[in-house]
This record gives C-alpha cells, sequence and structure tokens, in this order.
C-alpha cells in the first residue's frame, strides 16, 4: 500500500504542474540538477543508478531509496511530457522546485539519517 501513496505523487505532482503552467505560475527548467547545463541522460543514468541500489537495498534505505527513484521518475516524465522539469513551488523567494524535486530531498535525507543511526549503533 506504502508503495502505491508514493507513487501517486508523480500523478499529483503531473496534474499540479499542468494546473501551474495553466495559469502562467510556472517555469519549465530545461537543466538537469540545480538548474546545472549537464547532458540530460546523465539525469536518466542517475534514475538507472538509483533504481539498481534500490533493488539492492532493504529496510528503511529501500524507503529511502524509493523515495529518490519516485521523484526521479516524475521529473523525467516532465522531461518526456514538457522538455523540461515544471517548478512550481517557490522555496523561501528565490528557488522554485516541484514535488518529485522534494521526493529526491527527502528521500536522500531519510538515507544519510539512516547512515547515521546505524553507526550510533555498532
Amino acid at each position: 500500500m506504502k508503495g502505491w501513496a508514493l507513487l501517486s505523487v508523480i500523478v499529483v505532482d503531473l496534474v499540479l504542474a499542468q494546473v501551474f503552467l495553466a495559469r502562467g505560475q510556472a517555469e519549465i527548467n530545461p537543466g538537469v540538477a540545480f538548474s546545472l547545463g549537464l547532458p540530460k541522460a546523465m539525469a536518466f543514468f542517475a534514475l538507472l543508478g538509483c533504481v539498481g541500489l534500490y533493488l539492492l537495498s532493504q529496510g528503511r534505505e529501500k524507503i529511502a531509496l524509493f523515495m529518490v527513484v519516485i521523484g526521479g521518475a516524475g521529473n523525467m516524465l516532465m522531461r518526456v511530457i514538457w522538455g523540461g522539469v515544471v517548478d512550481y513551488l517557490p522555496f523561501f523567494g528565490g528557488i522554485v522546485n516541484n514535488l518529485s524535486d522534494y521526493m529526491i530531498v527527502g528521500g536522500v535525507l531519510a538515507a544519510i539519517f539512516d547512515r547515521i543511526s546505524s553507526w550510533k549503533l555498532k
């Protein structure tokens, strides 16, 4: 059930992107990470790497990596549909992101905290 809830984030993100684009309150970011002009293939291979790590992981780390994969997949779908990632959620005025970006950041933070907590247990 949790997997379906996380997968629904992609659908919600795509719907919100369309709504904000229609209102003129979103921007299409053709860059990869942090608007850098990196090759788009890098995003694809990074997503494949995360999928591989997800398949090899277990426990809380698997959940964290699933969040990263879902966020990456959402952004990849936006690239296919709109030619770039649609950013519509302003963060402290200057930075604009989308729901998939927050899934990626949340997954990375969860993986870091999982690692830190496992160090303390040893």
